[in-house]
């Protein structure tokens, strides 16, 4: 894999994360997966590997205008932390075409709620 491609594919994932607010998952798996050829589980396990990286820059700036609410965030982190573990292990048990299925239909209901419910 040519390291200059995967520096692009992450200033593009690191870019589209930091305008969203949307995890490196949602972001990078669709590139890491047709961009670099990973295999959907791949993909995953790397995503969540960069996505502290991603997180910690892109949070910076609403850090600085008082815009995150610590309280919550850390509630948020304590269920995400025991969900997380649980879905680790599933992901190891599940074949790869059905995670990348799961992924994809996930990411357009997601999408479609956003576009209708705005």
């Amino acid at each position: 894999m040519q390291r200059s491609r995967a520096m692009l594919t992450g200033v593009v994932g690191g870019f589209t994360s930091g305008m969203t607010g949307v995890g490196g998952g949602v972001t990078m798996i669709p590139l890491l997966t047709v961009l670099l050829g990973l295999t959907q589980r791949r993909a995953q396990a790397t995503s969540l590997a960069i996505v502290i990286a991603l997180a910690t820059v892109a949070v910076v700036p609403y850090v600085v205008r008082g815009e995150v609410k610590w309280a919550l965030a850390a509630a948020l982190a304590a269920g995400g932390a025991a969900g997380a573990q649980l879905g680790a292990r599933l992901m190891q048990r599940t074949p790869d075409r059905r995670l990348r299925v799961l992924f994809g239909a996930f990411v357009l209901v997601v999408g479609l709620r956003l576009l209708v419910l705005g």
